[in-house]
């Protein structure tokens, strides 16, 4: 043992270790030194603020896994699965993200261009991902806020949902009862009751949610003028597609302007139909028409009347005649809106340069039939005759409760093939009553009457800044103009082009939150 312990190689190597034990142990006290500290400094740092570091640090790392291994498989669809989960996890850390987001590319998401399946798997796409994300985050913000309020109105349950829902509940009876010859014509797949409540109840009431999570987001945000730039950025998304199509297309406006089923379904490559996106943009003209006035820098009137007369512009190239008639309510309740030396000077400088500026091929399409002598009939395109007198005997069946949404596919009418094959009645109130009864339909017009109300009421709010006002007396005149001009079209069902509508209902519903909240507050 004494010439082991002797031996200069062995004591070496005993010192060596000793220097690494020594090394090891130096080193894992600083690296448990260096923890203690972040622990510290994590703990000085708010919870709110230390979730979002986390999930974004957990983020970078599961996307650029996610994002290399799904690259090589699912191609294209790679793109839309990462976006949607980046968008995701900013709206689990936020809803109101979800919110702006919806807002941006909720009406691109009815064209074509936007993807509806994705990994051939029905009901997985962006839309549905982006309306439960922003759904969850609100639910668990709420859950963990001591804010308490009515997410549904009572109004917007009782006056609208409720009676569509029964609406629906009793068309899904009658499926069944749908000629197979209607739905090779109109190529819809209603091949059970489950399929008829997707396509029919749940997809357009995404409308109503929109609006009830756009409320949410404005009752917890200081500052709602996000919201209208958004808006106005998701107009001119849908505003640039339609225009660049048109000039690509290569078609005149005399091509257009026919009346034939070509010139309606021009816009069908967009999966747009010319008299939805024509309302549409009619329905936002009149919400910037109305606003530009209310502000009082030159840069943002310049914007916001700028885009007015791209969008009349955008109106006029679908030939919808229910759209002119749009434009012709909206401009008429804007010049009434004004007082008398700014009215006359409109209608006496403005006014007739803009009549000499319109096409004649507009002219052709709005006053059609109408230099020939034709019988309403005619000037309707077909509507008295061929649609709306065979479906009048209908309504006696059940007047009160209505037939069930959409309840022209398995009419009498078009079971005998006595009318046009169409998916609607194109009249709005000649649907409502078929589908709903008169029971229904008061419901839902009165429903109609108390956002009208209400958005009048801001658009005179002292509280409220100019820019609202502005947008709320807008929006009043849209819903006025888009109910009148119910008669030849559309519908009162949450659809495409009801849009800004929707929007304007969200913002009128957070807005009235916040200053009952600010009343109560301050006595």
């Amino acid at each position: 043992m004494s010439a082991l312990l002797r031996n200069p190689f062995l004591n070496r190597a005993y010192a060596a270790a000793a220097k690494i034990l020594a090394g090891g142990i130096a080193a894992s006290r600083w690296v448990f030194d260096q923890a203690c500290e972040v622990l510290r400094t994590l703990r000085t740092i708010p919870w709110p603020v230390l979730r979002a570091r986390l999930i974004l640090g957990l983020t970078v790392v599961v996307i650029s896994v996610f994002w290399g291994m799904a690259t090589a498989v699912l191609e294209k669809n790679a793109l839309y699965l990462a976006i949607g989960v980046i968008l995701s996890v900013f709206i689990l850390i936020d809803f109101r993200v979800g919110v702006i987001t919806l807002i941006l590319f909720l009406p691109f998401t009815n064209t074509k261009l936007f993807p509806h399946q994705l990994l051939g798997i029905t009901g997985l796409n962006p839309l549905n991902l982006l309306m439960m994300a922003t759904l969850f985050s609100y639910g668990v913000r709420r859950a963990f806020s001591n804010v308490r309020y009515r997410f549904v109105p009572r109004e917007a349950w009782w006056l609208y949902i409720f009676p569509i829902a029964c609406a629906a509940a009793l068309g899904a009876t009658h499926v069944g009862e749908i000629p197979s010859f209607i739905t090779l014509a109109l190529d819809i797949s209603l091949d059970d009751p489950f399929s008829y409540l997707r396509d029919y109840l749940v997809r357009p009431m995404y409308s109503v949610l929109f609006a009830l999570l756009v409320a949410a987001a404005v009752v917890e945000t200081r500052r709602v003028e996000g919201f209208l730039i958004a808006g106005l950025i998701s107009l001119w998304v849908i505003l640039l597609t339609v225009i660049i199509f048109f000039l690509m297309s290569g078609a005149s406006l005399s091509e257009l302007s026919g009346a034939g089923g070509e010139s309606r379904g021009f816009f069908n490559p967009l999966g747009l139909h010319a008299n939805a996106v024509g309302r549409l943009f009619a329905v936002a003209f009149g919400i910037l028409l109305f606003s530009g006035s209310f502000y009082k820098k030159l840069l943002p009137r310049i914007v916001v009347w700028g885009s007015a007369a791209v969008t009349a512009l955008a109106t006029l190239i679908t030939f919808s005649r229910g759209s002119y008639l749009l434009l012709l309510i909206i401009g008429l309740l804007y010049l009434k809106s004004l007082k008398g030396r700014r009215r006359w000077q409109i209608m006496t400088l403005a006014l007739p340069a803009i009549l000499l500026a319109v096409p004649r091929a507009v002219y052709d399409r709005f006053l059609f039939g109408v230099s020939t002598g034709a019988d309403f009939n005619t000037l309707s395109s077909g509507r008295t005759e061929e649609i709306w007198q065979p479906l009048f005997p209908e309504i006696f069946n059940s007047p009160l409760i209505g037939h069930g949404l959409s309840s022209i596919l398995w009419s009498d009418a078009m079971k005998s093939g006595s009318i046009l094959v169409v998916g609607h009645p194109h009249n709005a109130f000649l649907k409502l009553v078929l589908d709903m009864g008169f029971i229904g339909s008061g419901l839902v017009l009165a429903f109609g009457w108390r956002i009208w109300k209400g958005m009048r009421q801001l658009s005179r709010e002292p509280l409220l800044d100019p820019q609202l006002h502005g947008f709320f007396s807008g929006a009043s005149a849209a819903l006025f103009a888009f109910t009148i001009a119910g008669i030849f079209g559309s519908s009162f069902d949450p659809i495409f082009e009801q849009f800004f509508l929707w929007l304007a209902i969200g913002l009128m519903y957070g807005v009235s939150k916040r200053l009952e909240t600010m009343r109560s507050t301050h006595g």
